[in-house]
């Protein structure tokens, strides 16, 4: 138990002893640390091989619409995207095994053991770059550039001219043998079109004029309908017979009216006619006092007066007939008689009149329903042809429809045709030389290398333990030496002694 922190302990010291050392023999790890390095280094160097000269030859290809692509891209606007092969499908069929063996054969070319080049060697030499044209879309035009490498000059120039030339003769045929095709196929497209356009024209004819003659059969059936109701019910007689017990009808009420307000007049003078006869007398008595003497001496006698003051009271009364009386009495006499002749009129009136109210209802009555028979017969005429002119109107409007796809198709199909035509009578392709390569006077330069080197690191890791190691034997050797040199010494002394 007492005895383990003494091992730590020596543990410790070992490990700063051998530290100690290393710090103390510093100089024997540098030079070992910088020879191992330089032996590293040389030896890379050593193996590094030197790459033989690359040359490069480049040629340009102008892609571009053709005069038919052109042509349908301005009659159908802007959207219309360019049928041909877009720059980026070009430039993937730039290495095809076929062209290729085409270049192979027409070049002669071959490798050293006279066998022909094989198609994958050329493939590896041939890089293209496509850069679009516009909006950087693959339907736009653009330039194909490709780039032939090789140690040969003049065989890489040669292979760049011969693959432009095969390329553009391959597209021309190509694009020849599309335009044939699409010439074919727009032409029977057409034919097919325009039979189904006539078909469907003739059908909507021939639709539009059974339509015509069923409405008119439609509005001659009821017409005679009509008539057969009106022959059943016929409004004109009873129209004129209501007219005349109308006009009848208004007499009676014009004259009842009148007589009326005349019998009112005559009761109102009847009336006052009436009380000034009662207001006078048949006779009329006219009283007169006495003037003569003798009269009144006369009349006292016999009246057997006794005084003279009674006398004064008499008066002379004479009687006359009051004509007034009787010219009010003869009045009223005749508007008697014209009260009574006015109210007989009146109750005939009032009695032509009830009697004539009945038939002129009765009639009205009829004539309204016949009319109101003969409107509802119309209304219901017009809704019937109302409907069959709306559902004639709904057929022939798809059939309109459908002609109208069919002639847009057909005008598409026109613009398509002429310019298949006209692709189909170009001799030019699409695809242009714009720059033939040229034999290049200087190869690329070699750049170096993008792998890092393991040489380094590895000299480095190998001299710093290679350092450590000789450091410690470089110790271990003076303490081997110090100890017999010391060991000499003691030797010596002990036997002087």
């Amino acid at each position: 138990m007492t005895e383990r922190p003494d091992e730590s302990r020596s543990d410790e010291w070992d490990l700063l002893g051998l530290l100690a050392i290393v710090v103390r023999k510093w100089w024997v790890v540098v030079i070992v640390f910088a020879a191992t390095v330089a032996v590293a280094l040389f030896q890379d160097r050593k193996d590094e091989v030197v790459p033989p000269p690359v040359y490069e030859a480049r040629t340009k290809l102008l892609i571009v619409a053709s005069v038919s692509e052109r042509i349908l891209s301005q009659t159908e606007g802007a959207e219309k995207r360019v049928a041909g092969l877009s720059v980026k499908t070009l430039s993937s069929l730039a290495t095809a095994n076929d062209l290729l063996q085409v270049v192979i054969t027409d070049l002669d070319l071959r490798v050293a053991s006279g066998r022909p080049l094989p198609v994958e060697n050329l493939a590896g030499m041939i890089s293209t770059e496509a850069v679009t044209a516009g909006d950087g879309s693959d339907e736009s035009g653009g330039v194909l550039t490709t780039l032939v490498r090789g140690d040969n000059p003049g065989l890489v120039t040669r292979i760049a001219n011969k693959w432009a030339e095969a390329f553009v003769q391959r597209n021309t045929e190509l694009v020849a043998f599309e335009a044939a095709g699409s010439y074919e196929l727009s032409a029977t497209q057409y034919e097919s079109t325009e039979q189904e356009l006539r078909a469907a024209q003739a059908e909507r004819a021939a639709y539009q004029d059974v339509r015509e003659a069923e409405r008119l059969a439609l509005k001659q059936s009821r017409a005679r309908a009509r008539l057969a109701r009106e022959e059943e019910t016929p409004l004109a007689p009873l129209d004129a017979e209501l007219s005349v017990l109308s006009a009848t009808y208004s007499d009676f009420l014009d004259q009842l009216d009148y007589k009326s307000a005349a019998l009112v007049a005559a009761q109102a003078g009847l009336s006052q006619s009436t009380e000034a006869l009662a207001a006078e007398d048949p006779v009329l008595v006219l009283r007169r006092a006495i003037s003569s003497d003798v009269l009144w001496t006369l009349l006292a006698d016999r009246t057997g007066a006794s005084s003279a003051d009674e006398l004064q009271d008499l008066v002379l009364e004479d009687r006359e007939r009051n004509e007034l009386y009787y010219v009010l009495r003869e009045e009223n006499v005749t508007l008697r008689s014209q009260v009574s002749v006015l109210q007989a009129e009146i109750e005939y009136l009032e009695e032509q009149v009830d009697e004539q109210r009945p038939s002129i209802e009765r009639l009205t009555a009829e004539v309204g329903q016949g009319r109101l028979d003969a409107t509802q017969f119309d209304e219901e005429t017009a809704r019937l042809l109302s409907e069959f002119d709306r559902e004639t109107g709904l057929r022939l409007s798809e059939f309109d429809q459908a002609t109208g796809v069919f002639q847009s198709n057909l005008d598409r199909l026109v613009e398509g045709l002429q310019a298949a035509e006209i692709a189909k009578a170009e001799r030019s392709g699409s695809i242009r030389v714009v720059e033939a390569a040229v034999e290049p006077s200087f190869p690329l330069p070699v750049s170096s290398s993008t792998t890092p080197s393991r040489a380094l690191p590895v000299g480095a890791a190998l001299g710093l333990i290679f350092g450590v190691a000789a450091a410690f034997v470089v110790h271990v050797t003076q303490v081997a030496v110090a100890r017999r040199t010391g060991d000499g010494a003691t030797g010596a002394g002990r036997g002087s002694v």
